[in-house]
């Protein structure tokens, strides 16, 4: 029995792993593409670097970061948009 339990859990841990993979699961999850996105005033030098990051190659960058935003749910059903 404890074979069967085992092979079970594999299995469905390459399931999970598959689905994340390919987004699916966390479509699933996730509620952030509900949450409306507001635009914020932005200061005139981010507005500078954000021109610069898209017009740059990605070999100029170590990392590159673009149009990134992350939603928190908090309780109340109420959220919370840290980056922007």
């Amino acid at each position: 029995m404890l074979a069967i339990t085992g092979f079970v859990y594999i299995i469905l841990l390459f399931v999970i792993e598959k689905l994340n993979a390919k987004g699916i699961l966390t479509r699933i999850i996730s509620k952030e593409d509900t949450i409306t996105y507001k635009p914020k005033e932005m200061d005139a030098d981010v507005e500078d670097e954000m021109d610069e990051v898209e017009k740059g190659k990605p070999e100029d960058y170590s990392v590159r970061v673009s149009k990134l935003r992350k939603v928190y749910k908090l309780p109340g059903g109420r959220y919370n948009e840290a980056v922007d």
